[in-house]
């Protein structure tokens, strides 16, 4: 039997699987790579199966600032995946769900199309933000929450290329109220590449390394004064400081984390004192008979923090609080107030420890102290038609009558985590693609035959906020 396919295309991995499960089947790095001594192309999870060392790869990706701008490239990929999932995209998959980055220009959006209905032959196709779905499925899975009951909401999503705030209504993306930060993932490894490069070893060429490093060390400051003086303090003062061990080929193919107990305990056993953390960074560097090491002291929250001042490095830019704030205050006057208490935080990015806790306290005092209904105008027509959707706690039914309503309380600021930021996208897919209302938003290869582009910029706009969805 043909099952709907759901595919959250992210410019860092691809998550593939099929609608109704918890999880993808298919989880694969999308981009392609060619060592530097071997004519042969690694394609998706091959780049990361085993190779010795990553700094010899040349990766090509199909995305470029955040956009598909190489479709031959995402087709090696997709085949590559098609090929573990053991499917024929044109026989065994009734629709395909997935995602494309907000505001995608027309012109990439067509060639996407092209991939989809002609080279891979899919029978019918829905194409998504991901916010939206991030929505879906927290609604769908606290039934019981502010997010569930109020009808709107803004999702802040901060990944791989980029970090978007969106404002959601009724499930309908508001376009003219979304915000972008030019801060994601790539961006940070890059900037740690080069602190690093800088103080100590040349690691430009480690881009996979480094970023595994920066996973693992780096940390979101809450009081970013107060931790830059004690990176700098000498001694058992400073709890900062972390040895991250280079790769030796033997041993190690990826490098490590050394606990600073271990370090001591090894500098005791040979009869030396622990690593003073006073040490010049340089110092830290060098070669030992056993290993190299980087020591990684306020590189682990000055990297993060660039998500929320990226004018710290010369970006005129706001952060993602600021996006966030700017996102609300486009929005009608009586949604501002709703949406200050449903703020949800997904994308990789906010797995830094305490992203959650400084996001809040920055975007606390950007939130007005009352924001009261006017005669503002209401949402753009592709918002305003979507019919009342039932609520799952009873009372008021319609979502902007709710949100109404809820602006009479009393202002606050509530920002909530889902269990997994890295898949509560596809999960929202996989809840959308099992549902029976699916067949309502979805474009088939025959109207794309019959009308064309047109038809898919039409259908995918609507959006699926006038599909009064399940819990599934």
């Amino acid at each position: 039997m043909a099952r709907v396919l759901v595919l959250d295309n992210g410019a860092d991995s691809a998550r593939f699987g099929f609608a109704g499960s918890d999880s993808p089947t298919v989880v694969v790095p999308n981009c392609t790579a060619t060592p530097r001594k071997d004519p042969r192309k690694l394609i998706a999870d091959e780049t990361e199966s085993g190779i010795k060392d990553h700094s010899q790869l040349a990766y090509t990706r199909p995305f470029e600032r955040g956009y598909l701008t190489n479709p031959a490239c995402e087709v090696e990929v997709w085949e590559r995946a098609v090929q573990k999932l053991a499917i024929d995209p044109a026989k065994d998959v009734r629709a395909l769900v997935m995602t494309e980055p907000l505001f995608t220009p027309a012109a990439l959006q067509s060639r996407l199309d092209e991939v989809v209905f002609e080279q891979f032959g899919f029978q019918a196709c829905y194409r998504t933000p991901a916010a939206p779905l991030s929505a879906l499925d927290y609604k769908l899975s606290n039934p019981d929450s502010r997010f569930a009951s109020d009808g709107c909401c803004v999702v802040v999503d901060s990944g791989f290329s980029f970090s978007h705030a969106v404002p959601i209504f009724d499930n309908h993306v508001l376009n003219y109220a979304a915000r972008r930060v030019d801060v994601g993932g790539k961006l940070l490894t890059n900037y740690l590449k080069e602190l690093l490069s800088y103080r100590q070893l040349n690691v430009m060429d480690d881009t996979y390394m480094i970023d595994r490093a920066k996973r693992e060390l780096c940390f979101v400051s809450t009081d970013f004064g107060s931790q830059l003086a004690e990176a700098e303090r000498r001694g058992k003062a400073n709890t900062l400081w972390r040895d991250f061990a280079l790769p030796n080929f033997t041993d190690t193919m990826h490098g490590r984390v050394l606990e600073r107990a271990d370090l001591a305990a090894a500098a005791a056993a040979a009869g030396d004192q622990a690593p003073a953390a006073a040490a010049p960074a340089a110092a830290a560097s060098k070669p030992s008979q056993q290993e190299q090491r980087l020591r990684f002291n306020n590189e682990r929250f000055a990297v993060p923090e660039v998500l929320f001042s990226p004018r710290g490095i010369g970006l005129e830019q706001g952060g993602v609080h600021e996006a966030t704030a700017q996102a609300i205050a486009a929005c009608a006057p009586e949604m501002q107030r709703p949406l200050y208490l449903n703020i949800l935080l997904t994308g990789g990015n906010t797995l830094f420890a305490n992203f959650k806790e400084r996001f809040t306290q920055e975007i606390q005092p950007l939130a007005p102290a009352g924001v009261r209904p006017s005669d503002a105008p209401s949402p753009p027509s592709v918002v305003a038609r979507s019919p009342p959707t039932p609520s799952s706690r009873g009372g008021v039914s319609d979502p902007l009558s709710r949100a109404h309503a809820c602006s009479s309380a009393q202002a606050n600021v509530h920002v909530v985590v889902p269990s997994d930021p890295l898949l509560s996208a596809w999960r929202g897919g996989s809840r959308l693609g099992a549902s029976e209302e699916l067949q309502e938003v979805l474009v088939t290869k025959a109207q794309y035959e019959e009308h064309g582009h047109e038809i898919c910029r039409r259908g995918f706009e609507m959006g699926f906020g006038s599909v009064p969805l399940k819990r599934v």
